[in-house]
């Protein structure tokens, strides 16, 4: 009969091994989100829940239209994209920069410099978030509302 020792993992796995699957199970489902908004036209009513903030206030949060701008981008229409949601593109620029910079700096090759926002930039970003949320829904910029 062999007694489990608590102090000891069940599984032992190699050192580091689970870090540096963190990113390859990262943009794998980034890539399985990606190919269901292709497949899925968001602008087709019952695929996707609606924005909890919209269906209860009927205003645009600063996530609204995202998924009908990435549907759009998907699809080769940047005018779309931007035109559903114009901190979209960008945002993914960032977005796919911060994961490449991951991917490089976990398997050694460190050719993606690597960001690193100072608080000033941390909360500029922020602050242009939530600027963007209460701009779109004041009267006159009815162009960035999703």
């Amino acid at each position: 009969m062999h007694v489990h020792d608590d102090r000891r993992p069940a599984v032992e796995l190699h050192r580091g091994a689970p870090a540096r699957w963190a990113p390859i199970a990262t943009g794998a489902a980034m890539a399985a989100g990606a190919a269901v908004v292709f497949l899925r036209d968001p602008s087709q009513p019952g695929h996707y829940p609606t924005c909890p903030l919209k269906a209860l206030t009927g205003l645009d949060c600063t996530g609204c239209g995202s998924l009908r701008g990435t549907h759009a981008l998907l699809h080769g229409d940047l005018f779309g994209a931007v035109g559903h949601n114009a901190l979209l593109v960008p945002g993914a620029v960032l977005v796919l920069w911060l994961w490449a910079a991951w991917m490089s700096s976990t398997f050694g090759r460190g050719r993606v410099p690597t960001l690193r926002p100072t608080p000033l930039v941390a909360g500029s970003l922020i602050a242009i978030a939530v600027g963007f949320a209460v701009v779109r829904n004041l009267p006159g910029f009815e162009a960035l509302r999703s």
